[in-house]
């Protein structure tokens, strides 16, 4: 379960630089802020930096 949620979470900062202004990016967070508590306004360094932590 862990492994699968590091690979979720690193695929969003993929989407972060590719699909930003796409719907399916939207859904994505709108899950990581269910689950993952993760900040739609964090910038692309801070998202790499919370993924860090969670390791």
């Amino acid at each position: 379960m862990e492994i699968v949620v590091n690979i979720f979470l690193l695929f969003n900062i993929y989407t972060w630089y590719n699909m930003r202004n796409s719907g399916f990016f939207d859904v994505i967070f709108m899950i990581n802020n269910k689950y993952y508590q993760y900040e739609y306004l964090y910038d692309s360094r801070e998202q790499i930096r919370w993924v860090q932590q969670q390791k």
